[in-house]
């Protein structure tokens, strides 16, 4: 209703009406009411006006009201503020002076989207008084505005906005160039089991594409890259719905080892860590990183074979030095007690014991001193040009007084001259051993061969012996110290088994090969190559 109009109404009655008459009191009475109707009513609608008014102005996001020229009517305190002009600058402007000049292009297309649909919603860039540019979203409507059709538009400043999604996005990135970056694999995957991240980590570890895994699921290729010898489809599902379900604790926050079968790598160990991402009742997100291990794992054997080389390095020093020591020890005790009974004779050949242990003794620390430094790197190896007939001769004749006592005769020679490529300490120790044992387990009487032949680049080098032999069985046990193996010789000579083990390192330093041929009964072929020197015609 119309109070204002009604009003005007009940004046005009009382003015037909003679005064004093009962009617005009009621219709006094009826106008006082209305007068104090419309005087609440006009106050309620001040207050109304004022908190519009204030809403208006304090709005988090720009407002003005412009005509269908693009002329600003009414703006709010926050588009003041917010595109840097006072009021009166403001009002006035067209809206032309608020878009960016790229932005200006847009305009008609929005302007007819408008019109047709009545409101209109976009992105674009505005532009402050200072020049600064800015991103905005713009909500407009058609309204009547003062009896003429205009436009109310609502821009909000997501500058901030931009800068939180730029710095996303740029973190997004980073995270992504690391997880591609990563040389240990990393796969994300979901509770039903499809993989959603598959790096070129996963790639190189498993040899399987990021396109063959991504939209898979996770236990379908741990299937297909378990080992061969140990495919369970079973097992796996009941270990993926461990992790899923998290009905295991044991899956999570510890390292698994894995056997896997890569195309082209073979078997590999597989270190994985799965971990929880995303826990939400609606969908639960799994990560795990995997790391090829298996150069550590070769390295982690290596380690528990030379702590076991330790072991019976330690056994073997201890035992084959007690025997010399309780010889020395026992014939000075005997010196000592009886050396004024003793014959000079007697002493001699006490003395001779003595000394004959403490060379044994002394050998043994030598080569023992020698295979240590070779294991740990420490031996010098100064390559030459040696004479081979020059160098055999040479360590013939220091076996001499050995090879008369058991009087056995030595055939020495060469195919053709022959210069080696080779450190001349080591390649005297490899003949001293070899020749040292043929002697040892040859009868009295025996003969030994010593002699080389040149092919493709190497001398190849042999000692051979018509002596004991050695059992099939035992052959391979004369290159480790893990089942060592010794015998005494015909003479009942000890020796210490070190020498073979020294003739391996030392051949295999200069890039050569070492191997025996034996048979019981029939003596023993130890050969060995050289690499041969660059020699001018």
């Amino acid at each position: 209703m119309d109070l204002l109009n009604e009003f005007k109404k009940l004046k005009e009655k009382v003015g037909l009406i003679s005064p004093g008459h009962a009617i005009e009191q009621d219709l006094m009475q009826d106008i006082e009411a209305f007068e104090t109707i419309l005087t609440d009513q006009a106050k309620r609608n001040e207050e109304d006006c004022e908190k519009y008014k204030m809403l208006f102005n304090h709005a988090g996001e720009s407002i003005f009201i412009h005509d269908a020229a693009g002329i600003i009517l009414e703006a709010n305190s926050t588009a003041y503020t917010t595109y840097g002009y006072s009021d009166n600058e403001f009002i006035g402007l067209s809206v032309a002076d608020v878009d960016s000049p790229e932005e200006s292009v847009h305009a008609p297309k929005r302007i007819e989207q408008l019109v047709k649909d009545g409101s209109i919603g976009f992105e674009t860039i505005h532009r402050r008084r200072n020049g600064d540019h800015f991103p905005v979203v713009v909500t407009a409507r058609l309204i009547n505005w003062k009896g003429q059709r205009a436009v109310l538009s609502l821009c909000r400043d997501i500058s901030e906005l931009k800068k939180a999604e730029k710095a996303l996005y740029e973190s997004e990135i980073k995270f992504k160039k690391i997880v591609e970056e990563s040389r240990d694999g990393i796969v994300i995957f979901e509770s039903n089991g499809q993989i959603l991240i598959w790096n070129t980590g996963a790639e190189e570890i498993t040899g399987v594409k990021a396109e063959k895994a991504i939209g898979k699921k996770i236990y379908e290729v741990q299937y297909e890259l378990s080992n061969r010898s140990n495919k369970n489809i079973e097992y796996i599902r009941q270990k993926f719905d461990e992790v899923v379900h998290f009905s295991s604790t044991d899956v999570f926050n510890k390292f698994n080892i894995n056997e896997i079968f890569v195309v082209g790598k073979g078997h590999r160990y597989i270190q994985a860590f799965v971990f929880p991402v995303l826990i939400d009742p609606e969908n639960r997100i799994f990560g795990t990183t995997i790391r090829d291990i298996t150069e550590f794992k070769e390295v982690e054997t290596q380690l528990k074979d030379l702590n076991a080389t330790k072991d019976n390095f330690l056994s073997l020093l201890a035992h084959d030095l007690r025997s010399p020591f309780n010889s020395i020890m026992g014939f000075s005790k005997l010196l000592l007690d009886r050396l004024h009974t003793y014959t000079i004779e007697e002493i001699e050949q006490k003395l001779h014991v003595i000394y004959e242990s403490t060379t044994k003794t002394y050998n043994l620390l030598e080569e023992i001193l020698l295979w240590a430094k070779s294991q740990t790197g420490k031996l010098s190896f100064e390559p030459q040009k040696l004479r081979f007939i020059e160098i055999g001769e040479e360590v013939i004749e220091s076996f001499r007084d050995r090879m008369d006592l058991k009087q056995i005769t030595v055939q020495f020679f060469e195919s053709e001259p022959t210069y080696l490529s080779a450190d001349l300490n080591l390649f005297k120790t490899i003949l001293r051993n070899l020749l040292s044992n043929a002697i040892k387990y040859s009868n009295t009487g025996g003969s030994i061969k010593l002699f080389s032949i040149k092919e493709d680049g190497f001398a190849t080098i042999t000692v051979s012996d018509n002596g004991v032999g050695i059992e099939e069985l035992n052959i391979q046990k004369l290159w480790g110290i893990k089942e060592h193996f010794t015998t005494p010789g015909t003479a009942k000579e000890e020796g210490s088994g070190f020498g073979l083990l020294l003739c391996k390192e030392f051949v295999e330093k200069h890039g050569g090969t070492v191997w025996v041929e034996s048979k019981p009964g029939e003596g023993s072929r130890f050969n060995f190559t050289i690499p041969l020197a660059n020699v001018d015609n």
